[in-house]
């Protein structure tokens, strides 16, 4: 599909294990990314705009396969500056994920595009930054 469009993708290798949203109710969301990066549980995790919640920040977090719903259950009560959404957390069976390079300026074409399509489940912007040194 991106190969015909003539847009460069990468794909990413599969993973399993729990994927949490969870709100930033106070405190810098750095600060949280690197306090949840240093749990043994956490694959990784990263501050992100979530498609429907403009005003908001949000934190995406990746548990490893071992992770149970207790550990992270625990961890997340260590962090009361976060508000897990436990009604959108997901057990990732493995599902591939592509990062791919759009047009300038049709960035929300390509995602209505992309989510419908059947075999896709959802599509957001990743923001990249360039500057100069």
């Amino acid at each position: 599909m991106f190969s015909a469009a003539g847009v460069p993708f990468k794909l990413s290798p599969r993973f399993t294990g729990y994927f949490v949203w969870a709100r930033v109710v106070s405190g810098d969301p750095y600060e949280h990314v690197r306090r949840l990066e240093e749990s043994e549980i956490v694959r990784w995790a990263d501050w992100r705009g979530r498609t429907g919640w403009p005003y908001e920040t949000w934190i995406e977090v990746q548990f490893g396969a071992s992770a149970t719903d207790e550990q992270i259950r625990e961890l997340f009560n260590t962090m009361p500056e976060l508000e897990p959404d436990w009604d959108a957390v997901n057990w990732n069976t493995g599902p591939w994920w592509a990062s791919i390079q759009v047009p300038e300026r049709h960035e929300f074409a390509w995602i209505v595009a992309l989510e419908a399509h059947p075999k896709i489940t959802w599509a957001n912007l990743s923001f990249y930054l360039y500057t100069e040194q």
